[in-house]
Order: structure tokens, then C-alpha cells, then sequence
């Protein structure tokens, strides 16, 4: 139950620029999926 799991799993695998700019995005990036609720849905099973 993860559909956003694709799209930042394809920005790890396929990154834009190798900078710390694009670190900076991708952690940006995991840090609004983690603040996002759809972890609870998991736990409600």
C-alpha cells in the first residue's frame, strides 16, 4: 500500500544531477512521503 513509493524510488535510481542539490531534493522529498498519513493506513491493517 505505497503508490508514491515508485515515483521516489525511480528519483534514487534515475537522479537528475549527482549534487548536493539534488540530495537536498531527494531528501526533501522523503521527508513530505514520511509527514504524509499513508504510513497509518499500513498499520491500520
Amino acid at each position: 500500500g505505497q503508490p508514491y513509493d515508485d515515483q521516489w524510488y525511480h528519483h534514487i535510481q534515475h537522479p537528475a544531477l549527482p549534487t548536493t542539490e539534488s540530495t537536498l531534493s531527494l531528501f526533501e522529498t522523503i521527508k513530505e512521503l514520511n509527514e504524509r498519513p499513508s504510513n497509518d493506513d499500513d498499520d491500520d491493517d
